[in-house]
Parts: C-alpha cells; sequence; structure tokens
C-alpha cells in the first residue's frame, strides 16, 4: 500500500549537516528492514516502517518513536544494561568493517567488471546497514539522549547540589576520545610544536595526514583531506596557537 509522506507525523532524531547518498541510505535502510537487524543482531523486537531524510536531518514517524520508547522502557526495566550490550555489539561490527575495508581499499578498480564492483558495493553497504540497524540506531539520539541522559542529569543535580558544574564534565565525559576529537588534539600539539620552532616539520605533518586524512569523508561524500588541506588546517591553528 502507497503511503503519502505527507500524512505521516514525523520525529526529528538527529541532525548531522549533510544527507548521506541517497542510494547509500537507502540500500542500508533497505538491507535493514527486510533482515529485520534490530531483532536478529541486537534483540531488539521492533522494526520501524518509515524513515525521512532531508536537509542534512533524520525523522522517524511519531508511531515509529513513541513504539520504540514504549519497548525500551520495558526492557531496560528487565535488562538495565541493555544499551551496553548494544554498544558492544556495534563496535564490534564497526570494526569487522573497518577490517574488510582495509582488505578492499587499495583495490586496483578499473581492472575489475561491473559484476565484481557490485559485489564490492553490496558487501560495504550490507556491514553498514548492520551497524546502523536502521532506523533502530536512532533510539541512541531520542532515547538514551533525550530520556535516560536528561533524568541521569536531574538525579546527579539533586546529590551533587552545588557542586554538580564542578563535577558534570568529568562525570558525563567519555573514557576515551573519539578518532576526530584525537586527530583534533594531535594537530594542535603539532601546531604548537610549529610556533615553538617556528616551521613546520613537513614530515610530522605528512605522518599526521597519512593517519587521518580519511576523517574528510562522510560515507559516499568527500575524498578525504589531501596534503593542502591538512597544511592549511595546522596554519590555521598555529595561528591560534600565538
Amino acid at each position: 500500500m502507497k503511503i503519502d509522506p505527507n500524512k505521516i507525523k514525523w520525529v526529528h532524531v538527529a541532525s548531522r549537516g549533510k544527507n548521506h547518498a541517497v542510494l547509500l541510505i537507502d540500500s542500508i535502510g533497505t538491507l535493514s528492514m527486510q533482515n529485520k537487524y534490530p531483532e536478529t543482531l541486537y534483540d531488539f523486537p521492533y522494526t520501524a516502517k518509515y524513515y525521512l531524510q532531508c536537509n542534512g536531518s533524520r525523522h522517524l514517524a511519531k508511531n515509529d518513536v513513541d513504539a520504540m520508547i514504549n519497548i525500551l522502557h520495558k526492557r531496560l526495566r528487565q535488562q538495565p544494561d541493555f544499551f551496553y550490550h548494544y554498544g558492544v555489539k556495534m563496535k564490534g561490527l564497526s570494526l569487522e568493517l573497518r577490517e574488510w575495508i582495509d582488505e578492499v581499499k587499495n583495490t586496483k578498480w578499473k581492472q575489475l567488471d561491473n559484476t565484481k564492483i557490485a559485489k564490492i558495493i553490496f558487501k560495504h553497504c550490507q556491514l553498514t546497514a548492520k551497524i546502523w540497524a536502521i532506523p533502530f540506531n536512532y533510539a541512541y539520539y531520542f532515547f538514551l539522549n533525550d530520556i535516560v541522559i536528561e533524568q541521569f542529569i536531574k538525579d546527579i543535580k539533586k546529590r551533587l547540589g552545588k557542586n554538580f558544574e564542578k563535577q558534570h564534565i568529568a562525570i558525563l565525559t567519555p573514557d576515551k576520545n573519539s578518532e576526530i576529537a584525537t586527530e583534533r588534539i594531535a594537530l594542535l600539539k603539532l601546531a604548537l610544536q610549529t610556533t615553538k620552532n617556528k616551521t613546520v616539520d613537513k614530515q610530522k605533518l605528512e605522518a599526521h595526514w597519512k593517519r587521518f586524512a580519511h576523517l574528510n569523508n562522510y560515507y559516499y561524500w568527500g575524498n578525504g583531506y589531501s596534503l593542502d588541506n591538512m597544511f592549511d588546517r595546522l596554519n590555521e591553528e598555529t595561528k591560534r596557537a600565538r
């Protein structure tokens, strides 16, 4: 049955500033729903029916959001560490994807025919679909962030009183930096060194570029940082460090 998207009540669940490539999001969304990855991979007995992505924002139908919230409330009463196990599973699948990418990243694409290229693209979509289990993964935003974390903050405020402002950053800060944060810290250290020595260490800059160039990709958008991009970013940080 054809559904008019204008008649669905949509709920905004996340913003990323840019949409995924249309064919990618359609492929991983279809694979996730057809294979019921929320249930088969994450032990979550519900696969949402409607997903909308436009203007860099992600939306789910309100009926889907309400159903997922109800299930999560019940699940967390039965299994308080549900999100921990969800995160462990997602991390494992992410590492599987990265290991596979390391295997194919140096592929001589011009030597492959369309059938072989299509198989590689399908494998990428399949692994990505398992990680994101669209649209279950957005429960992380509208439930964990908006409900669980908000309630946690309210409870901590009651306990700590005036000390909350001094301690909440330490309480809510992840114990490990993301790769983006790691790159940023490394670039800042390189900028401080550049300021101190009054010259750019080209060897260290190139090593930094090779390590982190991929971070300027967004799925199928972009080509990564070029060495010139990284040099310009270092110059900007060096100016701030002076």
